[in-house]
Protein backbone atom coordinates (compact mmCIF):
# COMPACT_ATOMS: atom_id res chain seq x y z
CA UNK A 1 0.00 0.00 0.00
CA UNK A 2 1.77 3.14 -1.13
CA UNK A 3 0.69 6.68 0.86
CA UNK A 4 -0.17 9.30 -1.23
CA UNK A 5 1.44 12.95 0.22
CA UNK A 6 -0.26 16.32 -0.50
CA UNK A 7 2.03 18.67 -1.47
CA UNK A 8 1.73 22.67 -0.96
CA UNK A 9 0.93 22.90 -4.33
CA UNK A 10 -2.52 21.27 -4.44
CA UNK A 11 -5.57 23.71 -4.68
CA UNK A 12 -9.44 22.85 -3.94
CA UNK A 13 -11.06 23.15 -7.05
CA UNK A 14 -13.43 26.62 -6.14
CA UNK A 15 -16.94 25.97 -6.35
CA UNK A 16 -20.39 27.92 -6.20
CA UNK A 17 -21.38 28.46 -2.73
CA UNK A 18 -24.90 26.70 -2.67
CA UNK A 19 -27.73 27.14 0.46
CA UNK A 20 -28.77 24.36 2.32
CA UNK A 21 -31.03 22.52 0.26
CA UNK A 22 -33.14 21.35 3.74
CA UNK A 23 -36.04 22.87 4.78
CA UNK A 24 -35.04 24.23 8.30
CA UNK A 25 -37.16 26.27 10.56
CA UNK A 26 -35.67 29.49 9.53
CA UNK A 27 -35.91 28.28 5.49
CA UNK A 28 -39.69 27.72 6.18
CA UNK A 29 -40.17 31.10 7.74
CA UNK A 30 -38.57 33.00 4.91
CA UNK A 31 -40.97 30.78 3.02
CA UNK A 32 -43.92 31.52 4.39
CA UNK A 33 -42.55 35.38 4.75
CA UNK A 34 -41.82 35.56 1.28
CA UNK A 35 -45.46 33.38 0.14
CA UNK A 36 -47.90 35.65 2.06
CA UNK A 37 -46.60 38.96 0.79
CA UNK A 38 -46.75 37.85 -2.66
CA UNK A 39 -50.31 36.56 -2.57
CA UNK A 40 -50.94 39.91 -0.77
CA UNK A 41 -49.91 41.98 -3.81
CA UNK A 42 -51.12 39.50 -6.61
CA UNK A 43 -54.49 39.61 -5.03
CA UNK A 44 -53.54 43.22 -5.34
CA UNK A 45 -53.25 43.34 -9.09
CA UNK A 46 -49.60 43.38 -8.89
CA UNK A 47 -47.95 40.77 -10.85
CA UNK A 48 -44.55 38.68 -9.07
CA UNK A 49 -41.72 38.43 -11.96
CA UNK A 50 -39.27 36.37 -9.99
CA UNK A 51 -38.90 35.36 -6.49
CA UNK A 52 -35.84 34.85 -4.43
CA UNK A 53 -36.62 33.34 -0.66
CA UNK A 54 -32.77 33.28 0.46
CA UNK A 55 -30.57 36.01 -1.25
CA UNK A 56 -26.71 35.62 -1.55
CA UNK A 57 -26.43 38.63 0.56
CA UNK A 58 -28.25 36.69 3.68
CA UNK A 59 -31.09 39.75 3.86
CA UNK A 60 -34.74 39.45 3.64
CA UNK A 61 -36.60 37.77 1.03
CA UNK A 62 -36.74 39.69 -2.07
CA UNK A 63 -39.67 40.04 -4.99
CA UNK A 64 -39.19 41.21 -8.24
CA UNK A 65 -43.23 43.18 -8.46
CA UNK A 66 -44.22 44.29 -11.96
CA UNK A 67 -46.77 47.17 -11.79
CA UNK A 68 -49.06 46.27 -14.18
CA UNK A 69 -49.52 49.87 -15.27
CA UNK A 70 -50.52 51.09 -11.39
CA UNK A 71 -48.85 54.30 -10.23
CA UNK A 72 -46.36 53.26 -8.03
CA UNK A 73 -47.56 55.41 -5.29
CA UNK A 74 -50.44 52.78 -4.15
CA UNK A 75 -48.06 50.20 -3.49
CA UNK A 76 -45.51 52.30 -1.97
CA UNK A 77 -48.39 53.70 0.32
CA UNK A 78 -48.60 50.17 1.70
CA UNK A 79 -44.59 49.78 2.51
CA UNK A 80 -42.84 50.02 5.13
CA UNK A 81 -39.81 52.54 3.78
CA UNK A 82 -38.60 52.93 -0.13
CA UNK A 83 -36.45 54.35 -1.65
CA UNK A 84 -36.13 55.70 -5.93
CA UNK A 85 -33.36 55.07 -7.56
CA UNK A 86 -32.56 57.68 -10.12
CA UNK A 87 -32.26 54.52 -13.05
CA UNK A 88 -36.08 54.31 -12.30
CA UNK A 89 -36.22 51.67 -9.84
CA UNK A 90 -37.95 51.61 -6.76
CA UNK A 91 -36.87 49.09 -3.78
CA UNK A 92 -39.43 48.44 -0.91
CA UNK A 93 -39.66 46.77 2.56
CA UNK A 94 -43.37 45.51 2.62
CA UNK A 95 -44.50 42.90 5.18
CA UNK A 96 -41.12 42.05 6.00
CA UNK A 97 -40.23 41.17 2.05
CA UNK A 98 -38.00 43.14 0.08
CA UNK A 99 -39.75 44.28 -3.45
CA UNK A 100 -38.08 45.55 -6.29
CA UNK A 101 -39.65 47.49 -9.19
CA UNK A 102 -38.10 48.20 -12.04
CA UNK A 103 -39.46 50.98 -14.44
CA UNK A 104 -41.40 52.68 -12.84
CA UNK A 105 -42.11 56.34 -13.57
CA UNK A 106 -39.94 58.01 -10.49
Amino acid sequence: MELISITADVQPVPSEFHHARIFTNQMIGRLQDSNSAARSLRMAGYRILDEDAVPEDGGKPILMVDLQGRDAEGLLNQCDASTRHAAGRITALYQGVRLIVQGAAC
